[in-house]
């Protein structure tokens, strides 16, 4: 899979872009927060598997449903 941002840096953004990114980044904090609130995870290959899909879960029915109320 080809990189589409290689070569780009965060000025050459646009703002909706960059909203995106943090209110999803937001949503993936939230959930694993409900998920597994007392844990502090490094990174995500450190995650449990049934943690992550949890998480994923989550965060999919939220954008799924934000998509279905803005249609």
């Amino acid at each position: 899979m080809a990189d589409k941002n290689k070569g780009k840096t965060v000025r050459d953004a646009k703002p909706r872009d960059l909203r995106d990114h943090f209110e999803f980044a937001h949503a993936i904090a939230v959930a694993m927060g409900n998920n597994c609130p007392t844990a502090e995870w490094r990174s995500w290959k450190d995650v449990p598997r049934n943690l992550k899909k949890d998480v994923m879960d989550e965060v999919l029915c939220k954008y799924t449903l934000d998509d279905d109320m803005n249609e």
